[in-house]
């Protein structure tokens, strides 16, 4: 099975697919990449962009699971200028998913990161080195990561799903 992994965001993107066929020993990403949009453009369009992005992966990867970072209201420190935009466009990324058939999972950041047995501030350092660490895979940049790790936490929620 596929899994198209999205760390959502209105400037910056981050995308994997992985295959999780198989046992968990056997996961592997497929490969994983990362969208940043232009700044000088209107929100929807900023927007529009970035939703193609997620529509040609899944188009092109035939994923039958997509798995998004979901954005939740966690007080005043989660509050970002685009958190209602990155909002908006998780909806629109899980409504494209059911449209497509696709399983769905959402995990918020605090979830991912408790499964690796972070906490809410690790460092992006930390999470890279755990991902490199499992996976062997050495994504290109931050976003990439996100995705990664996003992909590998659905993957598991997936096969427990699956196995009841």
């Amino acid at each position: 099975m596929l899994i198209l992994a999205v760390d959502p965001g209105y400037a910056h993107l981050g995308w994997a697919l992985l295959d999780v066929t198989g046992s968990a020993r056997r996961r592997r990403i497929v490969e994983s990449g990362s969208y940043t949009g232009p700044s000088d453009v209107p929100d929807d369009v900023r927007m529009n962009a970035a939703m193609d992005v997620v529509v040609n992966e899944l188009a092109m990867s035939n994923a039958s699971a997509v798995a998004v970072e979901d954005y939740i209201w966690i007080g005043p420190r989660s509050a970002t200028r685009n958190g209602f935009a990155v909002a908006r466009m998780v909806g629109r990324i899980e409504g494209l998913a059911r449209h497509a058939g696709c399983r769905l999972v959402t995990l918020s950041r605090p979830e991912v990161l408790r499964h690796y047995g972070l906490t809410g501030k690790a460092p992006k350092r930390r999470v890279r080195a755990f991902i490199e660490t499992m996976t062997g895979y050495r994504p290109a940049n931050e976003h990439e990561v996100d995705a990664v790790a996003l992909g590998w936490v659905a993957a598991a929620r997936l096969e427990v799903t699956w196995a009841g």
